[in-house]
């Protein structure tokens, strides 16, 4: 009966000189097939922090270029072959300086060389075999044997809203359907810092043009002002920016230095979040602005006051809900569609019929709730 989401989300591009954020840092990578640039986009202008060359024992094409972001370790892979060989490495954040980490598992030929110039090194150079990897940061660089275990992840909430389609970065771009392009946008956002100044500066303010649809609950409208700030504001990889690189022509203010355009992510995050779910005073507020093209979806482990929310909905009405409570209190949930009644069930096999479309229940510390079965 338990609510869950089989979807994985690794969006990818063939494309060289793409540009990538890592997750759980506010670096933006700009990746070459022998070069990698990587800028802190924590202020505007970005920082330039460091540039990576690569030269391989063996020279020549590398084909099948792929860059992975996946959002499910945390980390970004790089891929290409060269005649019959590949290369395979992923780079990661550093837990315990700023920095990163490159961890190669497969390399073209015996070896790769690494050059690292700008703030992070003086123009050091490393050789680096299979199985080898090679950490860079604010304290200079240093490399050394065995892979990098996957990044801690924070727990964050996860969305799906049906889709199925093959995650290309530039395709989900091109679509421009937000069914896709959701989820990707909610779980970036929630692996990276949140800690920047809010802004109204540049592309922000259209971020706040998609707060005021949501406020006024303008459920078809909502859509159409996220169009405006996704074409604007983003790369088509998701790498966000407070100018309109675009040019599609929206009086937007004028870019302040202190801001930073991650703001995009971390704040449109939220934003998405409660398209869905809202919370005020120990009220869940259900569905309260679900634009019409989402008649379909799961929400996961939303933290909440007393525990943690997940949901599934089809239709445009609510199918179940799940609320896993970690201390004492009163619920109360709100739903904005049609609903009339639901049956509830908590983990202590309890049954109960409720008639109203606003309840209140009395929830226990490690105690599980179920509504479902709602009817008009």
């Amino acid at each position: 009966m338990d609510i869950v989401i089989s979807e994985r989300l690794r969006p990818y591009t063939h494309f060289s000189a793409s540009y990538v954020i890592l997750p759980k840092t506010s670096f933006r990578l700009k990746i070459f097939p022998a070069r990698i640039e990587i800028d802190d986009l924590s202020c505007y202008p970005e920082k330039p922090l460091c540039r990576i060359s690569l030269t391989f024992a063996k020279v020549d094409l590398l084909e099948h270029f792929l860059v992975q972001q996946d959002l499910e370790k945390a980390c970004v892979f790089i891929s290409g072959k060269m005649g019959k060989e590949i290369v395979n490495f992923s780079i990661s954040s550093q837990e315990d300086r700023k920095g990163i980490t490159l961890s190669f598992k497969r390399v073209i030929g015996t070896f790769v060389s690494l050059t690292c110039s700008g703030k992070w090194s003086d123009n050091q150079t490393f050789t680096l075999n299979k199985g080898e990897c090679i950490s860079i940061g604010e304290m200079g660089a240093s490399s050394s044997i065995g892979i990098e275990s996957a990044a801690f992840l924070p727990q964050i909430d996860r969305l799906s809203l049906g889709n199925n389609k093959q995650q290309d970065f530039d395709l989900i771009f091109r679509r421009g359907d937000f069914k896709e392009i959701f989820p990707l946008w909610h779980r970036l956002g929630q692996l990276i810092p949140n800690n920047w100044p809010p802004t109204s500066c540049g592309t922000a303010s259209l971020l706040k043009e998609c707060e005021k649809a949501i406020r006024a609950s303008a459920k078809e409208h909502i859509l159409k002002h996220f169009k405006r700030l996704f074409v604007a504001g983003f790369e088509s990889t998701l790498s966000p920016s407070l100018l309109d690189t675009h040019y599609n022509g929206f009086p937007l203010p004028f870019v302040e230095t202190a801001a930073s355009p991650l703001v995009l992510l971390t704040e449109g995050a939220k934003l998405i979040r409660s398209l869905f779910v809202q919370e005020a005073e120990n009220t869940l507020y259900i569905l309260p602005s679900l634009p019409p093209e989402f008649h379909a979806g799961r929400l996961l482990n939303v933290k909440c006051e007393l525990g943690f929310l997940s949901l599934e909905w089809t239709k445009k009405e609510i199918r179940r809900i799940k609320f896993y409570a970690v201390k004492d209190g009163l619920l109360n949930f709100h739903f904005a569609s049609h609903e009339k009644s639901f049956a509830f069930w908590s983990c202590n096999g309890t049954t109960s019929h409720c008639q109203l479309t606003k309840m209140s229940i009395e929830v226990m510390a490690n105690h599980c709730y179920w509504l479902y079965n709602f009817k008009r």
